[in-house]
């Protein structure tokens, strides 16, 4: 059974955002307005989350970091999937999704090809930032990681501008081997409340048929319902939809006692 601290408060007004892939999350309809920036650490070739929320909030400003994807690497993988696209007589799918992402990251949407990496490592490696200079001069922030077991790495400095947050989504990977780490993160993370918890299904599944990867979103307090009933029956119908869609997805259960 998953530790209870990471069993989520329940609130009323939960949507989802993004596709029903790996790309959308669960977060709290009073975000929409209340948020001001998104600053996402991942992004891959989907981003249907940051997408969608700007539909409903077109003054948001939406900074996006990730190392991996430039023109560079879109250009090789166009190649490559072109030669096969004409031997199929196909269209290269990596083409549409470039062509999207070229109509997407334009004026308030921005992405910077950098890696983030804790303050105290900022200024040894090249092409990296970290949180406390991205986050300089703003508030009301959506924080959304999905970096690939670096999450661990950026829990202090999570820490340490929390109160510029008013809602964080993060993934968790390997959570059966970092079990202190993250209570310790989830204890001192003391303005914010977590208020989803979801298994992912490509992960992992333990002996106790628990996930080994988690998605957690937290809200600001001030936000947050004051009667606090911690939410036992996951994933939500209707909301929670698997990660990998050949496989069923993950129900959860915590030690309550």
């Amino acid at each position: 059974m998953l530790p209870n601290y990471l069993a989520p408060y329940k609130e009323n007004d939960l949507i989802r955002l993004g596709d029903q892939k790996d790309g959308g999350y669960i977060i709290s309809k009073k975000i929409l307005n209340r948020c001001k920036n998104i600053i996402s650490f991942g992004l891959g070739l989907n981003w249907s989350f940051e997408e969608e929320f700007f539909t409903k909030n077109k003054k948001i400003n939406i900074f996006c970091y990730d190392h991996t994807i430039n023109k560079k690497k879109f250009l090789s993988k166009f190649l490559i999937d072109g030669i096969s696209s004409l031997k199929n007589f196909q269209k290269p799918k990596d083409l549409l999704i470039y062509l999207k992402y070229k109509n997407f990251f334009k004026k308030s949407k921005i992405h910077i090809p950098k890696r983030i990496v804790p303050n105290f490592l900022n200024n040894v490696y090249p092409n990296t930032e970290c949180i406390e200079n991205i986050t300089t001069n703003k508030q009301d922030i959506l924080l959304k990681i999905d970096i690939e077991g670096d999450e661990y790495r950026l829990f202090e400095d999570i820490i340490n501008i929390q109160n510029k947050i008013c809602a964080l989504i993060i993934e968790l990977h390997n959570i059966d081997l970092h079990k202190k780490k993250i209570q310790e993160f989830v204890s001192k993370l003391s303005s914010q409340k977590l208020i989803h918890t979801h298994g992912v299904n490509f992960g992992d599944i333990d002996k106790h048929k628990d996930p080994t990867i988690v998605e957690l979103t937290f809200m600001h307090n001030s936000l947050c319902k004051k009667e606090k009933i911690k939410n036992y029956n996951l994933p939500i119908k209707g909301l929670d939809f698997p990660n990998k869609e050949n496989r069923d997805d993950v129900k959860l259960f915590f030690d309550v006692s």
